[in-house]
């Protein structure tokens, strides 16, 4: 399914590059004609946020009840209406200001894209390398020990250590430093772009 769906988006890709070029809108259905098709994706675009918007509020909801409260703890009606009521408004305030649907997408892919796609793999990967062995655990330290000698059977004999520990936290760094430099020149560039345009 993730082919299909990746070789469905370099498709419409390539396509619409080929077709519009730099003439291309922030909504790509605002480069089709007026047509049946068109105005059927378009509804079918609004459906689609009708109901995925919902699922992530939810997903946000959870989140925050999980840090703001105690362990095993339902919120009440009304914290849960005043964070949904909060939640929608304050999205709703930022699509009525934000004009530019470019700034929004800009700002979006600049900080959640970077995130994903190269800092918290990378923290990830450091965190799980990093764990600890529970004491009094035998299994635990026995597989431990097996892991150890199979990796030491892998490596190059003489290869110290701190080496070795380079060598796998080396290109966790890389991307660690790649998504920050992206995260921080993309956002930097979208806000001076629509202050300047704005202006």
């Amino acid at each position: 399914s993730n082919t299909l769906v990746t070789i469905n988006y370099c498709l419409m890709g390539i396509v619409g590059y080929i077709s519009f070029c730099g003439g291309v809108n922030d909504n790509i259905l605002d480069n089709l004609p007026v047509i049946a098709s068109v105005i059927i994706a378009r509804v079918a675009l609004v459906i689609q946020l009708l109901f995925a918007l919902p699922i992530r509020f939810n997903v946000f909801r959870g989140i925050l009840f999980e840090l703001l409260l105690e362990p095993n703890t339902k919120p009440s009606q009304t914290q849960h209406v005043t964070v949904t009521l909060a939640t929608i408004g304050s999205c709703t305030f930022l699509a009525c200001i934000i004009k530019s649907l470019h700034t929004a997408i800009g700002l979006t892919s600049s900080i959640c894209a970077s995130l994903i796609v190269y800092i918290l793999p990378a923290i990830c990967y450091l965190r799980l390398e990093k764990r600890q062995i529970r004491r009094g655990s035998f299994g635990d330290l026995t597989a431990s020990l097996l892991e150890d000698v199979d990796e030491a059977s892998h490596q190059p004999m003489g290869t110290p250590p701190a080496f070795q520990k380079f060598l796998k936290e080396a290109p966790c760094m890389f991307c660690i430093g790649v998504g920050m430099y992206c995260l921080v020149m993309g956002t930097a560039a979208n806000i001076i772009n629509a202050v300047v345009g704005n202006n």
